[in-house]
């Protein structure tokens, strides 16, 4: 299954509501990823498709709230922390707008658990959100 770009924004959870603590309430479908305890920014992603199998290509659709306004740049990728390694590819991050971003070009080329890991530079020290993923 493929889909277009529209489709993958579509995918992407909106993180429209801020609480007074600065967290962010996921909307639609979308895993929340772990960040920082001290972080200003939360995050959600959405794959696309939903359900990735070892050598299957995938995108990724990323909404952040927090510190939108301030964000120089974003990066994304994947390791394997129990094999000291990463993914065999390099993907394409693109700001879509509106705190989102789309990733092109990921692909986990093994089986196991596979870690994602979105750092946003915003200011002085960059914030690394993860999420856990078991392939298989």
């Amino acid at each position: 299954m493929t889909c277009s770009g529209p489709q993958i924004i579509a995918a992407v959870i909106l993180l429209a509501a801020t609480s007074a603590h600065g967290d962010c309430l996921p909307q639609g479908s979308g895993e929340p990823m772990k960040a920082p305890p001290q972080g200003s920014v939360r995050a959600a992603i959405a794959t696309s498709p939903a359900n990735i199998t070892v050598g299957m290509p995938f995108d990724v659709g990323i909404a952040l709230c927090g510190a939108s306004s301030r964000i120089e740049r974003i990066a994304i990728d994947a390791t394997m922390p129990a094999h000291r390694h990463g993914m065999n590819y390099r993907p394409t991050i693109v700001a879509v707008g509106d705190g989102r971003y789309q990733a092109t070009g990921m692909l986990f080329h093994m089986p196991g658990r596979w870690e994602i890991v979105v750092t946003v530079f915003a200011g002085a020290r960059p914030e690394r959100l993860t999420l856990d993923m078991d392939i298989r």
